[in-house]
């Protein structure tokens, strides 16, 4: 093997870049076609889709290719040219399309399959491209040591995935905070070249596998079989990655930090799977009992997931708490270490037996006499597979069914295939009775875990809504009560209560607590004079209504962007002048839990003046092609994974649009958790597109800024205070 160590390392310097590739085009994706849970699914789709695409091609001309080292060579150096280019290609088509083509579609589902046709141009050819990498790269080593096929193809799965591991630590962390998007490609994008220069030179000629008649004989059911297995790897793999993400979110925060650790830890399992098997591999005598033997234990190590939740709700809250309240680096560090280790405890175990059946599988293949462009077949059937899972449980089943019965129907699909791969074995065996008894006992057993995930685990909102990754309470105390829990498309939403009779009740999302309301103004110890009680927040989010009708008294229309509690909305809503407002939620259920604020924010529900759309702001006006009077932003806190381009130069330049001659952009930021260099950075991105502004300082620590994008804001009306309540 030592002598194919430096096409190893290009291999493990490609997984680097493309992990990096994948984070920046998403965000620059993103930009462009929204951020809601649809769109996030469909951004992965199109990569996904790009990728299986390219390996399927490249598995069907792969016997012509003589030298695949310099054509994987020569996409590895396309690749890159073509990064190079991705922010000036990305950046013309938003502007071609937001300055010419969606004004004049007005609107509608015209704008929308603009939309998503130049987002497909933008990212299929490349990742096409990137599908093509691991067939040709599998091929050129195979082809000199065909002998060795487990040991070389588990070990290019390894050297990949360790690499894209490190890529998304590297992106998220290091690049992109120093270089910015464009110059975090151009470090992907010279890794590319450099690997396309060493590749290229490689100049050895091989025969390609071609198909083994003889071997191959009466092996047509296997195939088909081992292409399902690659497909459900595929599926569950992703269902699960979906759920955890989901669970993760609530324990170690939905930071865009904790994204990129999630996902390092999630690829860095498969990585180790493929590693562990390499060296045993070409010496196991029945290789599809034991990849069914793997799928069984994958989905009872998925199971076993869910009851680990709670060791790592309480491993952040030791930490935290230990600190006693302190913010230094140090913890933040430690932190960091604390959170992967833990995204490896809930991932590792059915990551691992994941790892171990894309090599599996192809080593199955060619060992069955299949032709090496099968290397291609196995990897677009199981990239298709993650796209079902990816669209079945994020658009589908998480609303539907929740995140626990999520990765417990992803279990259920590894074991019924692990089962279909055993039995499946036990007929094509000489002995078949100890491989159908042990069948049998693993199906008895199976059935037993799958049910244990279903009716015995029990995954405690109460738990879940502590905050444990902001203040380290591992659970909320005594004296609040469950109202309702659900999860949603894009984040799980609870709802609480303080069971005393201020009716002081608080909306979650991810464990984030996000809006409060006191319903009892007037509880039986408070002091008439001292008016009527609030909740924490909500004189905020009366005012973040309120001053930009100060603004523009006479507005008639609006644009609300976050729903929140509803009580923004409420107050908006009492303008007399107001024709419509449009409330732009991009969480559906956030609506629905907050019915539980009523009657503080009746007019929300009850007003017809009142619009509800379930988008990502950016892509509801980009569809909607109206202009208003006053656009409010009241997104949740800037460092929410998703949130951050509320807050950004291209987001304020697209709001001017949607804003009518002397129309106000008011924008609430919240001041808490918010470093001085982040909250400059959000004024220098106003500054740089609006003419003027105020900052006016809300409650103890946030500001609600004012903006217009031509002329002077000009002084605050108090006639909103003359309006009949």
């Amino acid at each position: 093997m030592a002598r194919y160590a430096p096409l190893f390392l290009l291999f493990f310097l490609s997984g680097i870049s493309g992990l990096i590739y994948e984070s920046i085009w998403s965000r620059y994706i993103k930009q462009f076609v929204g951020s809601a849970a649809t769109a996030q699914v469909l951004v992965l789709s199109l990569f996904m889709g790009g990728m299986a695409l390219g390996s399927l091609l490249a598995s069907r001309k792969l016997a012509g290719v003589r030298r695949p080292v310099r054509a994987y060579g020569l996409i590895e150096g396309g690749i890159g040219l073509y990064a190079l280019a991705f922010p000036w290609l990305s950046e013309l088509a938003m502007r071609v399309c937001y300055d010419h083509v969606f004004p004049g579609l007005g609107g509608g589902f015209a704008v929308e399959a603009i939309k998503w046709s130049v987002a497909g141009l933008l990212i299929l050819p490349p990742c096409v491209l990137l599908g093509m990498t691991f067939p040709l790269m599998s091929a050129g080593i195979l082809r000199r040591d065909p002998e060795r096929s487990g040991e070389i193809l588990s070990f290019l799965y390894f050297t990949n995935s360790i690499g894209a591991a490190l890529g998304a630590l590297l992106s998220g962390f290091v690049l992109v905070a120093n270089f910015g998007l464009p110059g975090t490609l151009a470090c992907a994008a010279a890794l590319n070249i450099v690997i396309a220069a060493i590749a290229f030179a490689h100049r050895r000629e091989h025969a390609p596998i071609v198909e083994d008649t003889a071997a191959s004989a009466g092996t047509d059911d296997l195939v088909k079989l081992l292409l399902l297995v690659a497909f459900g790897t595929g599926l569950s793999s992703f269902m699960y990655e979906i759920g955890w993400i989901r669970l993760l979110s609530m324990i170690i925060g939905s930071a865009t930090h904790s994204f990129e650790v999630m996902l390092s830890a999630f690829v860095f399992g498969l990585a180790i799977g493929g590693l562990w098997v390499r060296k045993r591999m070409d010496k196991f005598k029945r290789p599809e009992l034991v990849l069914g033997i793997v799928q069984l234990i994958m989905g009872v190590a998925a199971i076993a997931t869910l009851p680990a939740y709670q060791w790592a709700v309480e491993a952040i809250g030791w930490l935290l708490v230990d600190s006693q309240g302190a913010r230094t680096e140090a913890l933040w560090q430690q932190f960091n270490v604390l959170r992967y280790a833990l995204c490896l405890l809930i991932m590792f175990p059915a990551t691992f037996c994941a790892g171990m059946t894309l090599p599996l599988i192809t080593h199955v293949l060619l060992r069955r006499g299949q032709p090496e462009g099968v290397i291609g077949r196995v990897y677009g059937f199981n990239t298709f597979g993650a796209i079902a899972g990816a669209v079945l449980a994020g658009l589908v089943l998480m609303p539907l069914i929740g995140l626990q019965r999520v990765i417990v129907l992803g279990a259920a699909v590894d074991v019924a295939l692990g089962l279909a791969l055993v039995f499946g074995d036990a007929r094509r065996a000489k002995n078949p009775a100890k491989i159908r008894s042990f069948g049998r006992i693993a199906a008895g057993s199976s059935l037993l875990t799958l049910a244990f995930g279903l009716f015995v685990v029990k995954i405690d909102p109460m738990v879940l809504s502590a905050t444990v990754f902001r203040n380290g309470r591992t659970r909320l105390p005594e004296g609040f009560e469950l109202l309702s829990y659900v999860d949603g498309r894009t984040a799980s939403v609870s709802v609480i209560r303080l069971t005393d009779d201020r009716e002081y009740r608080v909306i979650y999302t991810n464990g984030k607590p996000d809006a409060s309301v006191v319903l009892n103004r007037y509880p039986e110890d408070r002091d008439p004079e001292l008016g009527p009680d609030f909740a924490g927040d909500e004189p905020n989010q009366v005012l973040v209504g309120v001053l930009p009708l100060m603004a523009r008294p006479e507005a008639t229309d609006v644009a609300l962007i976050g729903f929140g509690s509803g009580v923004t909305a409420h107050v908006l809503l009492g303008s007399p002048t107001l024709q419509r407002l449009d409330t732009i939620e991009i969480e559906r259920e956030m609506v629905t839990g907050s019915r539980n604020f009523y009657p503080a924010n009746a007019r929300a529900y009850d007003d017809p003046r009142n619009h509800f759309w379930f988008d990502d702001a950016k892509a509801y006006f980009a569809g909607a092609a109206r202009q208003f009077d006053i656009i409010v932003s009241e997104p949740t806190n800037p460092w929410v994974s998703g949130v951050s381009s509320l807050f950004t130069v291209e987001f304020y330049r697209e709001a001017k649009r949607y804003l009518k001659p002397g129309g106000v952009l008011a924008q609430w930021l919240q001041g808490y958790e918010l470093s001085d260099e982040l909250l400059l950075t959000v004024l220098a991105a106003l500054d740089q597109e609006f003419s003027d502004y105020q900052i006016l300082r809300v409650g103890a620590s946030d500001w609600v800024i004012l903006s217009v994008a031509e002329g002077e804001l000009g002084r605050l009306s108090e006639q909103p205070f003359a309006w009949r309540r």
